[in-house]
């Protein structure tokens, strides 16, 4: 049965790294972009309940996904080819591109690496019971992370042309953006805290409620996560801060490797909770040490914007040498 979901799954992939959602966001026009993937969506949902209809129509499911996937992706080229010729590029063109760009890559993988080990780690030192009751709040945990993606998305190129501008521009338009996604990460962790038990009833059924009480310390990591995700993945590669970024990713994933399944076995699923939480605020911690060696934190330039401008190009500047 297996294999019968590989090629809605190589189609599924396919259609996500063909996406030109990229060409969008630099060019800040997702809006078509985004309404190409939302009519996918809807027709995925309707397809899904109109042909699937019991449990060997899982194949069916994912199959569904990936052709609408590769769809949307072949409508958001038709998009862009108005705009822009087709033109392949040349070698030199191809390795720069990767030269330039392999620490980004790097840093995605190990950001990505790390969430797909835990399971293998916590297989060494828990039972399939506790992993299940763990990664079944990890996942609605993830949910609520994954939705400030839009934001993302939204803030990262205006970020990018604001600092090739005005550094001082960038780092208030930063300021303001990390206000808006730490208010939209607590009312989701205050949504995942408080309501842990109905959530978990609801999404997992009743027979995980103990994975309620690791909702609650995972509720944390959303506001974390928002820190990060401005800091790092915005802030610092606007500032082309790629590598050290790449070096908090590698330091806070090198700690999990040992952390995770320290504390599974000591503590069970709260221990496993407790060590998401301790890596996601390592990696906070690593990227503001990094920021504040190079006094690139935007707060910090913010704060100090009653200086002159030349001087406060020069603090900016510092993270490029």
């Amino acid at each position: 049965r297996a294999a019968t979901l590989l090629p809605g799954a190589f189609l599924y992939g396919l259609g996500l790294g063909l996406s030109p959602l990229w060409y969008f966001q630099g060019t800040e026009r997702l809006a078509r972009m985004v309404a190409i993937d939302i009519l996918a969506r809807m027709a995925v949902v309707g397809g899904v309940f109109v042909l699937v209809r019991e449990a060997g129509d899982s194949w069916k499911a994912l199959a569904i996904q990936g052709a609408l996937a590769c769809a949307g992706a072949a409508a958001g080229w038709s998009l862009a080819f108005f705009e822009i010729p087709l033109r392949l590029p040349k070698p030199a063109q191809l390795w720069e591109g990767m030269r330039t760009g392999w620490t980004l890559f790097l840093s995605r993988s190990a950001t990505l690496l790390v969430s797909a080990l835990n399971p293998v780690l916590a297989a060494f030192s828990v039972g399939t019971r506790e992993m299940g009751l763990f990664f079944g709040a990890d996942r609605i945990c993830r949910a609520a992370v994954n939705s400030l993606h839009p934001m993302n998305q939204a803030f990262y190129p205006r970020l990018v042309v604001l600092v090739e501008k005005d550094r001082l521009q960038a780092a208030a338009f930063a300021c303001r953006a990390a206000a808006a996604m730490l208010l939209h990460n607590l009312l989701l962790s205050g949504a995942l805290y408080l309501g842990a038990g109905p959530l978990v009833k609801l999404i997992l059924g009743a027979q995980y409620a103990e994975s309620a009480a690791v909702l609650k310390i995972l509720a944390f990591i959303p506001l974390a996560n928002a820190l990060n995700n401005l800091l790092g993945l915005q802030w610092m590669l606007a500032l082309r801060m790629d590598r050290a970024y790449l070096g908090a990713v590698i330091c806070a994933g090198l700690t999990n490797l040992w952390l995770f399944p320290l504390l599974a076995a000591r503590w069970g699923t709260r221990g496993m909770a407790w060590g998401s939480l301790s890596v996601e605020l390592l990696l906070l911690a690593a990227i503001s040490l990094q920021l504040v060696m190079r006094r690139a934190d935007p707060f910090w330039v913010l704060l100090r914007r009653r200086r002159s401008r030349p001087e406060a190009e020069a603090i900016c500047n510092v993270c490029r040498g």
